[in-house]
């Protein structure tokens, strides 16, 4: 959808947020497009100045690809002659001067947020999926999607970059979707998106809160649990129907935010909630659940394993029940539904059991082990993992401490890395465990997973976690290639089936 938006407009909604603190220059100037990035501006582009390390280069690079303003924390000297809008709060002002422009889009679609801990990915992927099938019944148009693994909004059709998008991409995704016809926008919201204001401005019409544990917490993303919780809570105030799991921790403190909201509807798997699910079967073929609510019962089937999965199955489904959907398209996709790298399963021909999923921090380990305690009661739990450089440096004891009393024997080995080295990362996980714990400590993540699939026992179940179905990792000059943990995973148990256990290459012998 094409807007030419006067720099009157910018200002004036400045001001009235609080945000303006001076601007110069052309009264008459009207935006026919706004961008953060300087190589992406056009004859009449506004040039958003964002980040702390800004480079005032960039306004030079943007002036000369058409740029004829500027939005700044300070004046440059780099952008004399063009129109400048100061502002006090570069975050925020970003946002604002996105609903500016794009006339807020989400006005025009029916906004659902979710948040959590885990399983976001995971939920708003069955939502939209079970949303489609209905709409295509009404002959109606598919939801849009921001994810930490997909963007769809009727134009763009691609993997993601970031868990939600720069506040600025992601109001052109909306627009993309309103204009497109698009009825409904799914949006996986993260605790930065929140704090840092990527979703300023919007309103969402449903707001699902998943879970809560600690996660995310560093120098560069929250200072502590508290700040990381108060930030997920954020949702509520800018949602009119929440939804939250009756199992939760800090269940108080999240109803307590809830009570924000015009509506509220809960969900939880084996207890009370307006949506429940019970008498949970699993087997090799996934999962099985009754769903009751409002005098509702249905027994529904999934193909995803892990308790945790009925979790996100769930909470997709009262959604969509609240919203109309008939229960035929609910049962008809969780049934046929499949997830890349969560949760799946590969056995050896005597009995070794090796699980790939993305999990990675607290919550998502501990609900993994739960799963396997279920499945395979008393098997001995071997784990292939590490923790991202660069990033929650929380996660590291957390991790060590769940797989110091969970684990038979750990191989730590690289999950993206970034800048830091590897093995510094795995010293800060191994902290936590106990003396003479069995683990070693690699550079590489296919031998880990090698020698584990190659000499575990018959009867132990081999973790690897964390970067499920990826094929990169992310290292000091950025992605590069990886085979895959389920690749990896799949040519050593062949291996295994077709030469028998071998002895490990890392670990001394007994």
């Amino acid at each position: 959808m094409k807007h030419r938006i006067p720099i009157a407009d910018f200002v004036v909604r400045l001001r009235q947020e609080g945000l303006l603190t001076m601007w110069q220059g052309d009264a008459d100037l009207v935006i026919s497009d706004i961008q953060y990035d300087s190589r992406k501006c056009a004859p009449g582009s506004l040039f958003l100045c964002k980040g702390a390390t800004f480079d005032p280069a960039y306004i030079t690079k943007a002036r000369e690809n058409g740029a004829v303003a500027y939005l700044a924390i300070r004046p440059f000297d780099e952008g004399e002659g063009m129109t400048a809008l100061i502002v006090s709060d570069i975050r925020r002002a970003l946002a604002v001067a996105a609903d500016v422009f794009f006339e807020s889009p989400w006005r025009r679609l029916h906004m659902i947020g979710v948040t959590g801990t885990k399983g976001k990915s995971t939920t708003v992927t069955l939502l939209k999926s079970i949303l489609d099938r209905h709409a295509a019944k009404q002959g109606l148009p598919p939801a849009g999607l921001t994810s930490s693994t997909r963007v769809y909004d009727g134009t763009v059709d691609a993997p993601a970059q970031l868990t939600t998008p720069e506040n600025v991409d992601l109001y052109r995704y909306l627009d993309h979707a309103a204009g497109n016809g698009l009825q409904t926008m799914i949006v996986e919201v993260s605790s930065q998106a929140l704090k840092y204001h990527r979703v300023g401005g919007i309103h969402f019409d449903d707001g699902v809160f998943l879970n809560i544990a600690p996660d995310h917490i560093s120098d560069i993303e929250h200072p502590d649990f508290e700040d990381y919780f108060a930030s997920k809570r954020m949702l509520f105030a800018v949602t009119d129907h929440a939804f939250v799991n009756n199992n939760s921790d800090r269940l108080d403190d999240i109803l307590a935010s809830a009570a924000a909201c015009k509506q509220l509807t809960t969900f939880a798997v084996e207890n009370a909630a307006d949506y429940e699910a019970r008498h949970i079967e699993t087997d090799k073929e996934g999962m099985a659940f009754d769903l009751e609510a409002r005098g509702v019962h249905q027994h529904l089937t999934t193909a995803m394993r892990g308790i945790f999965n009925v979790e996100n199955a769930l909470a997709a489904a009262t959604v969509a029940l609240e919203l109309g959907v008939e229960m035929a398209s609910i049962a008809e996709t969780l049934a046929e539904i499949h997830f890349q790298g969560h949760m799946v399963y590969r056995q050896s021909q005597d009995g070794v059991t090796a699980i790939v999923d993305y999990a990675h921090n607290d919550i998502s380990f501990r609900k993994v082990v739960e799963t396997v305690h279920v499945e395979y009661p008393g098997a001995p739990i071997w784990f292939v993992f590490g923790s991202a450089g660069s990033k929650a440096q929380s996660r590291r004891p957390d991790l060590g401490r769940i797989a110091a009393a969970e684990g038979a024997r750990v191989y730590l080995v690289p999950d993206d890395p970034a800048h830091e080295r590897t093995l510094d990362i795995n010293a800060e996980i191994s902290a936590e465990f106990p003396a003479g714990f069995a683990f070693v400590s690699l550079e590489d993540r296919e031998a880990g997973i090698r020698d584990a699939m190659l000499s575990a026992p018959a009867g132990t179940v081999v973790l690897v976690l964390g970067k499920g179905g990826e094929t990169a990792q992310k290292g000091p000059n950025g992605p590069e290639p990886y085979a895959g943990d389920l690749p990896l995973t799949e040519k050593y148990l062949a291996e295994r089936d077709a030469r028998g256990v071998q002895p490990s290459a890392l670990f001394e012998k007994a």
